[in-house]
């Protein structure tokens, strides 16, 4: 019994993945230099990560740095979601170690802390204790992956433009 195997065309593609291609796409193509571009989305993917921030800040964080909205609010969008839980474990882990923290016993903290939030907690020194060690880990892990993808972009956009400038000259 042969198996047949067939070859996906481009239309077959789900829309999800072309959608993101044409989303790098544009990112590429953005009329900016490639280090204002690659600034751009570094801040979008740390404001992505960061809690409470997201694409207005990443667009306001870009406009006062002089880098790329667009990319910003590109690498924002690609970032705020589909990490957060990823980020709020590693965060919690590297706010521990950070602090000396015990990593079970911060976990424990947290969750009761999200299982019984109030607003009036927030001033308590107990949960200040437990909301520290995180929000730290969230400014590490962001400036990590926010720097990461500082340099990916803009070799990848460098790249890209030098490849379009030879074409358009020969």
């Amino acid at each position: 019994m042969a198996i047949e195997t067939k070859t996906v065309s481009h239309r077959q593609r789900p829309r999800f993945v072309a959608q993101m291609r044409a989303a790098a796409r544009r990112v590429l193509h953005f009329n900016d230099t490639p280090l204002r571009v690659a600034a751009g989305f570094g801040i979008g993917v740390f404001t992505g990560i960061f809690p409470g921030m997201g694409p207005l800040a990443a667009t306001v964080l870009a406009t006062l740095f002089r880098a790329s909205p667009a990319a910003a609010l590109a690498g924002s969008l690609i970032t705020n979601t589909w990490l957060s839980l990823f980020t709020l474990l590693a965060s919690l882990q590297v706010g521990a170690w950070l602090t000396g923290l015990s990593v079970a016993a911060l976990r424990q903290s947290w969750q009761d802390l999200l299982k019984d939030f109030s607003w009036q907690m927030i001033w308590d020194v107990s949960v200040v204790k437990i909301i520290v060690p995180v929000l730290l880990g969230y400014v590490v892990i962001g400036l990590a992956f926010g720097i990461a993808a500082l340099g990916i972009s803009w070799l990848i956009v460098s790249r890209r433009r030098q490849e379009r400038s030879s074409v358009h000259v020969s």
